[in-house]
């Protein structure tokens, strides 16, 4: 399987739950260096994609922010909401956002699990026009995410995807 067809492969994507508590005590936390550029623009509203154990909600929580999370695996979910953080169960692409916005949307480490034009649109559509996370974080790679700086051609909205690595269009 190529690595831009992860996203087909939802067994192997929600694997992780089955080790999620070892998975959240030995995944290393988001760089804040990251933190400081997304939080930058002073979000209010934040979505974490692919929130897993909630390590990147967590991060940005120690800053002020709430984040909810949108994870696949009900496993990984329970821990995230051990540490308090928000999870609504489901795969993003198929989420139900309930009309609900965002000014900042992360995806610590999951976007190659997303499928990557359903995951535009979905981004496209639950980011506020006025969205303005920073593509050029550190730690992130050129492209990451998608199309270039994860934005959608239709509408001009960026999409933050993750750090690490993803699938590329």
């Amino acid at each position: 399987m190529e690595s831009h067809e992860l996203h087909l492969d939802r067994a192997r994507a929600t694997s992780f739950g089955s080790v999620a508590e070892q998975y959240d005590r030995y995944r290393p936390e988001c760089p804040d260096e990251l933190i400081d550029e997304l939080t930058a623009s002073r979000p209010t509203r934040v979505l974490d994609v692919g929130c897993g154990t909630g390590k990147v909600a967590r991060t940005l929580a120690r800053r002020g922010l709430t984040a909810l999370g949108v994870e696949a695996d009900e496993r990984m979910a329970d821990v995230a909401r051990g540490h308090g953080i928000e999870v609504e169960v489901a795969p993003f692409e198929t989420w139900d956002d309930a009309g609900r916005r965002f000014d900042l949307m992360t995806c610590g480490d999951a976007w190659h699990w997303i499928d990557p034009d359903a995951g535009i649109a979905k981004a496209a559509r639950v980011l506020d026009p006025g969205a303005r996370p920073n593509p050029n974080a550190p730690g992130r790679r050129a492209g990451v995410g998608c199309r270039p700086c994860g934005q959608d051609r239709a509408s001009g909205r960026r999409a933050v995807a993750s750090p690490g690595r993803t699938s590329r269009r």
